[in-house]
């Protein structure tokens, strides 16, 4: 699924039924910039995991894991005008869904 950003911001919103139930998007930079991600937790507290690559070179840029300690739910990376990324988000649980929200702003 595309991701659409308007002046520089865009939100993932859905629900992941567990670890294997992936959620795939994409999009073209527009500019050079610094992308932000940002996952908000859902009612329950729990935070989906969010992996960027970057299509052209297929090198994963940034991984977002709650599971860590500390937990990793927001984090930046350097994307190129004319490259195309995708955004994987899963739930990190084997048998919990996940509500999800993702911000991201390019800027």
């Amino acid at each position: 699924m595309g991701i659409v950003f308007e002046n520089g911001l865009a939100q993932l919103v859905g629900m992941s039924l567990d670890e294997n139930d992936r959620k795939f998007f994409s999009f073209a930079a527009a500019v050079n910039g610094a992308l932000t991600v940002s996952v908000v937790a859902d009612a329950n507290g729990r935070s989906a995991e969010v992996e960027i690559k970057d299509l052209t070179t297929a090198a994963e840029i940034l991984e977002l894991e709650p599971s860590d300690t500390p937990p990793r739910t927001s984090g930046a990376v350097a994307v190129v005008a004319g490259r195309t990324y995708s955004v994987k988000v899963t739930s990190p649980f084997e048998s919990l869904a996940v509500d999800f929200t993702v911000d991201l702003a390019i800027a």
